[in-house]
């Protein structure tokens, strides 16, 4: 099945587009293709999915980008990674159709132990970045 057999145009001219993105997905996905540090340009990657959607699919419209959400988290203890965030952040936090929404990762206190090793389960948990 291609990507055209899984779109239909209902209205056409009358498309609204929301994407989401899972930041550290595509981030370390994308670090996987270079040995160079990269800079996701979000604002060209959302531009580049709403035109994919049209492409082909017999409506003249281009479709309009209701927003691109991009999700992740972060840890306070690891500077390297606050700092990346902060630059995406302050270069594409303000730019319109573009929401950033960042938790941050915390230890959940546990009561439970493993029962091979005895030693207490710690799982991850979000709350919101204020």
């Amino acid at each position: 099945m291609s990507f055209h057999d899984t779109v239909r145009v209902i209205q056409p001219g009358q498309r609204r587009l929301k994407i989401f993105i899972d930041f550290w997905n595509l981030v370390i996905n994308a670090r996987k293709q270079t040995s160079f540090e990269i800079d996701v340009q979000w604002n060209s990657l959302a531009e580049y999915f709403v035109g994919e959607t049209w492409k082909g699919h017999g409506d003249e419209s281009t479709g309009d980008l209701a927003g691109c959400y991009i999700f992740g988290s972060y840890a306070r203890s690891n500077p390297t990674e606050s700092a990346f965030i902060d630059r995406t952040l302050d270069k594409y936090g303000s730019m319109p159709g573009l929401y950033f929404d960042f938790k941050e990762r915390v230890k959940k206190e546990a009561s439970t132990k493993c029962p091979k090793c005895g030693e207490q389960v710690y799982r991850s948990s979000y709350r919101f970045h204020s």
